[in-house]
C-alpha cells in the first residue's frame, strides 16, 4: 500500500495515478466463483430481496469544502426477484432527481431505475422488468440504423407459382376486416406491437404484390389502348367507304 504526498493511495502500485489506484494482474469474465474482483463492496442487510443491496453512489457537494454533499447517481445491485434467499444479481444504474417514484405520494428526490440488468442478463432502460426481452426501452429510442438478421425474404411473390389473390378478392377481404390479409389489426398492434424484421417482410410482400397488380393492369391498360386503336382504323376506314360511294 502507498499513500502519495498528493494523497493518491495505491495498492499493489508504489506510484497510484488516482485517489484510489489499485493494480492487479487482473479478472477473469469467466470466473465461476466469487470474491474475484479487485474491488468489493458488500453489504450486510439479512436478507436478499429485489429492493435491498449493495450499491456504490457518486456524490457532489454544492461547496468546495465538501459541505451540502448531494449524491447524484449510482450503482446498486439487488436479488433478482423477490424471493428472499435469491443469490441471483441484478444490477441497476440510475440518477437522482426530481420524479414520481411511486414509493410515496407525489414528486420527491429519488434514484432512478434508468438501466437495469436483470438475472437472466436481459437489458431495461426506463423499465425495471425487461419481461424476457434482451433489451427492453420504455419511451423514445432515437438511432442512426438498426441491424435485423432475417430468415428469407419476400421475394417468392415473384415466383411463377405464386397465387396472386384476385382484386375481387382483396377487396372482399378489406371491407370485412378493415385492412390487409396478413397485416395487423390496430386492436392487434395497440395490444402486443409489432416484429420490426417481421413487419418489414410483410410490408415488402404487399408493395411486390401491388407491384404485380400494377403491371397487370398496365398490361390491360394496354391491351386495350390497342383495341381502342384498332376500332379508330375500323372506323376511320368505314368512314372513307362511306364517303367514296
Amino acid at each position: 500500500m502507498r499513500l502519495t504526498s498528493t494523497g493518491n493511495l495505491g495498492i499493489s502500485t508504489g506510484t497510484p495515478q488516482a485517489r484510489f489506484h489499485v493494480l492487479s494482474t487482473g479478472s477473469s469474465i469467466n470466473a465461476a466463483i466469487q470474491y474475484t474482483g479487485d474491488l468489493i463492496i458488500q453489504d450486510n442487510p439479512g436478507v436478499r430481496n429485489s429492493s435491498t443491496g449493495a450499491s456504490l453512489e457518486f456524490v457532489i457537494p454544492a461547496n468546495t469544502d465538501g459541505s451540502n454533499p448531494w449524491g447524484q447517481a449510482r450503482i446498486i445491485t439487488v436479488g433478482a426477484n423477490g424471493t428472499n434467499q435469491d443469490a441471483t444479481g441484478k444490477m441497476i444504474l440510475g440518477t437522482r432527481r426530481m420524479f414520481d417514484k411511486w414509493i410515496v405520494n407525489g414528486t420527491t428526490w429519488n434514484y432512478g431505475d434508468d438501466l437495469v440488468i436483470d438475472g437472466a442478463g436481459n437489458v431495461g432502460i426506463g423499465t425495471i422488468n425487461p419481461n424476457g426481452y434482451k433489451l427492453a426501452v420504455k419511451g423514445l429510442m432515437h438511432t442512426q440504423s438498426i441491424q435485423v438478421d432475417m430468415n428469407g425474404w419476400s421475394d417468392y411473390v415473384f415466383d411463377k407459382e405464386y397465387d396472386l389473390a384476385t382484386l375481387k378478392d382483396l377487396k372482399s377481404y378489406i371491407d370485412k376486416n378493415n385492412h390487409l390479409p396478413e397485416i395487423p389489426s390496430a386492436d392487434e398492434v395497440a395490444r402486443d406491437g409489432i416484429n420490426l424484421g417481421e413487419m418489414n417482410a410483410k410490408l415488402l410482400r404487399k408493395i411486390e404484390e401491388l407491384t404485380l397488380y400494377l403491371i397487370e393492369e398496365h398490361q390491360n391498360n394496354q391491351e386495350l389502348k390497342s383495341t381502342v386503336a384498332n376500332l379508330k382504323n375500323e372506323v376511320t376506314l368505314v368512314k372513307r367507304k362511306l364517303r367514296n360511294k
